[in-house]
């Protein structure tokens, strides 16, 4: 049977999901968006950080570390302990390549160490 052969024709997202890291499977199993979506994704990401800024616990934060003249231990520690939660929340909803991009990392880095 000399006949022709079939040619395989594979979608673009096949070939992406194929070409993806596990982080991104992982991502994508959880929401189910390709890494195609990642910039839609990282909109998202930053507009969800830009209302946790926004937030009352973010600007208590801010007044205690930033306006008040030598705040005391238990002023830092009540604003700080609301917002490193509140961040770490936060970080669960983020793509994982977003929150080093968006600095959540560092915040929560520089308040443990402070």
């Amino acid at each position: 049977m000399g006949g022709r052969k079939k040619i395989a024709s594979v979608s673009d997202d096949y070939l992406e999901f194929a070409m993806m890291s596990n982080p991104d499977i992982e991502l994508y199993m959880e929401t189910g968006e390709l890494r195609s979506g990642y910039l839609h994704a990282r909109n998202r990401d930053y507009e969800l950080l830009e209302q946790f800024n926004a937030s009352s616990i973010s600007k208590n934060r801010n007044k205690i570390w930033l306006d008040t003249k030598n705040p005391t231990p238990a002023q830092v520690i009540a604003s700080a302990e609301p917002y490193v939660l509140g961040l770490l929340e936060l970080g669960k909803k983020f793509h994982p390549r977003n929150a080093g991009e968006l600095q959540v990392g560092y915040d929560i880095d520089r308040i443990t160490s402070a």
